[in-house]
């Protein structure tokens, strides 16, 4: 086998939920559709620095190696995905890794454990989001440090408290999918830009979601999250320390509570 398809690579994955109620309640034709228009985005990002693949509910991307150009179009990419998804209707959530991955794009061959890694930690999220396990973030400190000083745009990763299943609340670098909601990008006015616009998306969520296998819990932590980054980024604006919020831990039934 060639050594072109085996070498390090980011890798992401990603879950539409609720696929067998969608198929249901909504149709074959109508999912067809979305995934249409989710593949027009795909498109603007596949090709040069990433690979992309569909399978049922499931949404994959790999990196094409291990730079910082293919690190940025992957998590644009998750951030582009969830967003656009949460706004038409669809709950998403997904985990990045970093790792050694086969990726035979002729024969649809993907082999790795970092396909592990990301699976199992995409099935422990708690609520609708994309996050960065060790393996990637730890890697990808090695070039987001020295450029953060020149970023025009919003951090792409942001380390955030976030609910797992079991474990509860716990801290995990995060996509920051919700700067892509609002009509700029930026921090001048975070909760009018991008927060707000987004919670009222999620919010939107409860009608096809609140039934559906936790669906309610997932959708009132994620505007718990929500919350947390405007009171973080809007009031606690250009600091390094967390702002102060009591989370309700709906694992535990404990509140979550930093200092």
């Amino acid at each position: 086998m060639s050594n072109d398809f085996t070498k390090n690579r980011y890798i992401a994955f990603l879950d539409i939920m609720g696929m067998k109620k969608l198929l249901e309640t909504e149709g074959l034709a109508v999912i067809h559709s979305l995934y249409s228009e989710i593949d027009d985005i795909s498109k603007v990002f596949s090709g040069h620095y990433l690979i992309i693949n569909y399978y049922s509910d499931s949404i994959m991307a790999a990196t094409i190696d291990d730079s910082i150009d293919s690190y940025q179009s992957l998590v644009l990419f998750c951030a582009r995905m969830e967003s656009y998804c949460i706004k038409k209707g669809y709950a998403v959530n997904g985990a990045l890794s970093f790792g050694c991955v086969t990726v035979d794009v002729e024969r649809n061959i993907w082999l790795g454990e970092p396909l592990a890694w990301v699976y199992e930690l995409q099935n422990k999220l708690f609520f609708y989001g994309v996050v960065l396990d060790n393996k990637a973030y730890e890697k990808a400190k090695e070039f987001i440090l020295p450029i953060a000083v020149n970023l025009t745009i919003p951090d792409l990763v942001t380390e955030m408290i976030v609910p797992l299943q079991k474990e509860g609340w716990v801290e995990l670098p995060c996509v920051n999918w919700f700067e892509f909601i609002g009509d700029k990008i930026g921090r001048d006015n975070p909760y009018q830009d991008q927060i707000s616009p987004m919670r009222k998306y999620v919010r939107n969520l409860y009608e096809k979601y609140k039934d559906a296998g936790g669906g309610y819990y997932y959708i009132s932590n994620t505007e718990m999250v929500l919350k947390h980054w405007y009171d973080f980024l809007g009031k606690k604006n250009g600091s390094t320390e967390w702002g102060k919020l009591i989370l309700e831990d709906y694992v535990t039934g404990k509140f979550y509570k930093r200092e």
